[in-house]
């Protein structure tokens, strides 16, 4: 493999002018330049990326913590991200881990958290670089950034949609009904209680174990499990809301193997508007917070910090409602 003395060796030129040419860090004349790029081409020389690194002190990296790989808004969410960060010559890496040593040893310019409940992590404030969160409507603390999307406003409009086709039995399906403070949660029991029609507590299915917010998250599972809790319970609901399309999908599938049917049974709602829910069986009627927009905004404001740009408020994410055949008009 060609190095850097080779090159200024057939350009006839010093190894430091071929360092200028390449870090563009000083003049070099445009006949010497040309000159380098011939002896470059020829020799088929490609710079140590590592050694670049270091010498910038930068690695053009964006690291996106993944505790759920199983998660299809995260996989979206992560088309945005490098889609953003290419178009500004960064590129994604993707980890299941999250420690200071790791972050250091990485060498990534940039952090991605898949929610901002990690903000409160202690280990942030230890880590040299910036870190931004895809943000739920949870309590951050002010200086923390995130790119926010309004799922309460999701779970509203989802509700909202059951109760126009006719539906007033509505109950929901939660990733931790312990979990109070949860913005989806919230937003089920405010309708429900404005409504007059039945439901609230007693209508939230899932899991009520206090999670570790570090600990991976199989939502198929947890929607699968609501799906047999709702027939051990022998409940006769119009409709649910689900926290998310993947506890919709698992629960489309605990209900099906079951022996019920949906939307003849049961209406189904999710919430995130993944590629996936229109394949499942019925397609998933879900209310879209746009993921792949949501990774975007995400790339673009920790870009801007890490190159010391204007910080400009993040666009408003998008939300709307896509109908499909999981839900039936009574």
């Amino acid at each position: 493999m060609a190095n850097r003395k080779e090159v200024a060796a057939r350009a006839g030129v010093s190894v430091a002018m071929v360092s200028r040419a390449l870090n563009n860090s000083g003049y070099v004349a445009s006949e010497k330049r040309e000159l380098i790029m011939k002896a470059i081409r020829e020799l088929n020389y490609h710079p140590n990326p590592i050694a670049v690194s270091l010498k910038r002190n930068s690695s053009r990296q964006l690291l996106f913590y993944v505790r759920d790989l199983s998660n299809n808004y995260y996989m979206e969410v992560y088309k945005g991200l490098s889609e953003t960060a290419r178009a500004r010559g960064y590129m994604i890496v993707i980890s299941s881990g999250l420690s200071e040593k790791q972050i250091r040893s990485l060498m990534v310019d940039g952090i991605v958290l898949p929610s901002e409940e990690f903000l409160a992590n202690e280990f942030i404030g230890a880590v040299p670089v910036p870190v931004v969160a895809l943000s739920y409507g949870h309590y951050v603390p002010s200086g923390l950034h995130r790119v926010e999307v309004d799922v309460g406003s999701a779970i509203h409009l989802a509700v909202g949609y059951l109760r126009s086709m006719g539906h007033r039995r509505i109950g929901y399906v939660s990733m931790d009904r312990s979990h109070d403070i949860d913005p989806r949660q919230r937003a089920y029991l405010e309708e429900m209680g404005v409504s007059g029609d039945e439901g609230g507590r007693g209508y939230i299915l899932g899991p009520d174990d206090p999670r570790n917010p570090m600990d991976e998250i199989d939502h198929y599972a947890i929607g699968f499990g609501a799906a047999r809790e709702y027939v051990r319970k022998g409940l006769a609901l119009d409709a649910l809301a689900c926290f998310n399309d993947d506890i919709a999908i698992g629960f489309i599938s605990g209900f099906q193997a079951a022996g019920g049917r949906i939307p003849q049974d049961i209406s189904v709602t999710g919430v995130d508007g993944h590629w996936g829910s229109a394949y499942t069986s019925p397609p998933l009627t879900t209310v879209s917070i746009s993921p792949h927009r949501h990774g975007q905004e995400c790339a673009r404001l920790l870009i801007d910090l890490i190159e010391g740009e204007e910080i400009l408020p993040p666009e408003p994410i998008e939300i709307r409602l896509i109908e499909r055949s999981s839900v039936r008009r009574l």
